[in-house]
C-alpha cells in the first residue's frame, strides 16, 4: 500500500475513532459525576424540580439537567449547597460547582 494512502487512512481512522473515544470518555465522566453527587447527600431532586421548574424532556433526568445545564443557569442542587458562592469565588470555573466541591473539597 502506498505511503500516501496509509497516511490518509490513518487520519480517517483517528478522526472517526478519536471522536467515538471522546464521546465515550465524556459519557463515563458524566456517570461518575452522577454517582458522586448521588452519594454526597447534597442532591435533593424534589427541591431541584421545584426551584428549576424542570420538566421531562426525552431521557433527561433532573440530575442530568443540573449537571449539564442547570448549574449554568444558577440553579442549586439542594438547600444544603450553595454552588453560586463557589462560582462567585471562582468566576473562571468551567465545571459544575458541586462536582468541583466534591472532587476537590474547597473553593
Amino acid at each position: 500500500m502506498p505511503d500516501v494512502l496509509k497516511t490518509i487512512l490513518k487520519r480517517i481512522y483517528r478522526r472517526i475513532f478519536g471522536k467515538i473515544y471522546a464521546d465515550m470518555e465524556a459519557g463515563v465522566r458524566h456517570l461518575e459525576d452522577k454517582m458522586l453527587v448521588l452519594q454526597s447527600g447534597l442532591w435533593d431532586e424534589e427541591f431541584y424540580v421545584r426551584e428549576s421548574g424542570w420538566c421531562r424532556r426525552g431521557d433527561d433526568t433532573p440530575l442530568d439537567h443540573y449537571l449539564t445545564k442547570g448549574w449554568t443557569q444558577g440553579f442549586e442542587p439542594s438547600e444544603k449547597f450553595d454552588g453560586n458562592a463557589i462560582l462567585n469565588a471562582k468566576p473562571d470555573l468551567q465545571i459544575n460547582p458541586l462536582v468541583y466541591f466534591l472532587r476537590y473539597g474547597r473553593y
